[in-house]
């Protein structure tokens, strides 16, 4: 299954969650989302896991330099392959079998009308003390052509 087809799953199942008779508002303007994968909280899954099959899709791009990973939000510097390598010595797991992928998103409903863009991936990991390790942020722009042309493996 395609990823954008696994991405309309999840936000359909998000928003056939929220109740029109909930009192909330029927409009909303481009709402920033940050939407939590865990892989293994995955374990009903419809076949994939997105939280480690986006990580073994790009890292090896990552690690060739052919794919931008930013060291923060704002974009203001890029995250080399070297230093990649870095945190994964620190880390407790390979950046590929980290549990945690977080999806930034906006959402936007008008009129009962939806409508959504992926912005980019936060990919971090974990120490063995237990500290978080930002390995950083790739643009959904950058990887698009990828994530629409590649197939995501049935486990």
């Amino acid at each position: 299954m395609r990823f954008y087809k696994s991405i309309i799953l999840l936000i359909l199942g998000l928003s056939a969650c929220v109740s029109t008779q909930s009192g909330m508002p029927i409009n909303y303007d481009f709402t920033p989302v940050l939407i939590h994968l865990d892989s293994e909280k995955q374990n009903d899954s419809i076949g994939f896991n997105l939280a480690t099959a986006i990580p073994e899709l790009l890292y090896p791009r990552i690690l060739t330099g052919n794919l931008a990973i930013w060291t923060d939000s704002k974009k203001r510097s890029v995250q080399g392959p070297q230093r990649i390598i870095v945190l994964e010595k620190i880390a407790t797991r390979p950046f590929v079998r980290n549990k945690d992928l977080f999806v930034h998103q906006y959402w936007q409903v008008f009129k009962r009308r939806f409508d959504f863009g992926v912005q980019d991936f936060t990919f971090t990991g974990e120490t063995a003390s237990g500290s978080p390790i930002n390995y950083g942020y790739i643009d959904a722009p950058d990887v698009i052509s990828l994530l629409q042309s590649e197939y995501i493996p049935i486990t």
